[in-house]
């Protein structure tokens, strides 16, 4: 009995080392999601008015995040906007490789009851990405919309929203320029 218990925690240990083990590198296809990973924020006054949320020139507060899931097979894409009067809109978005398409996919909802697919373009050398996005709203009707994002330098990522329709904010957004985040004292940086 005592050899089959030593047996059992030795399977187990060995088990568990093997999942917390994380692969080095990310999934082929998500490899020009690297420099976005991680915590980017704008503050200051709103460039543009959300009815119901923010007049333009309001304070406002935009966060977008990108980290490795899913043994780096995935990642996760969280927005949080906080308007002045402690109104808010959050996102989550979930990024992955569709392998019978051949192209990368998203999937995501938002606090306003918007449902969203779309497919995104990367690219590694502009270190740009692209994303196109269908879905519906929380009253049924269709929305759509284009957005790009891009790296400007280590600590500066712009954010620009093409076309936007179905929404409380329609059509093109100015530009966003967001910094990284730095993680506070003691705390690991996201990878």
């Amino acid at each position: 009995m005592r050899c089959l218990l030593m047996f059992v925690a030795a399977a187990v240990a060995l088990s568990g080392s093997a999942f917390a083990a994380q692969p080095e590198q990310p999934n082929e296809h998500l490899k020009g999601f690297g420099p976005f990973i991680g915590t980017w924020r704008y503050e200051g006054p709103s460039p543009e008015e959300v009815p119901g949320f923010v007049e333009k020139g309001s304070k406002c507060m935009v966060q977008f995040s990108w980290r490795w899931i899913l043994d780096k097979n995935a990642v996760m894409q969280d927005l949080l906007v906080e308007f002045e009067g402690n109104k808010q809109v959050s996102q989550k978005e979930l990024v992955g490789w569709n392998a019978a398409d051949k192209k990368i996919v998203s999937g995501g909802m938002n606090s306003l009851g918007i449902m969203q697919l779309g497919t995104i373009q990367v690219d590694p050398q502009a270190k740009k990405l692209t994303l196109e996005t269908e879905g519906v709203n929380a009253e049924g009707g269709k929305t759509s919309g284009k957005a790009v994002f891009t790296k400007v330098d280590a600590d500066t990522l712009t954010f620009e929203r093409l076309e936007l329709t179905g929404s409380i904010v329609e059509g093109p957004s100015p530009v966003y320029t967001l910094k990284r985040v730095k993680p506070a004292k003691g705390e690991k940086a996201i990878r």
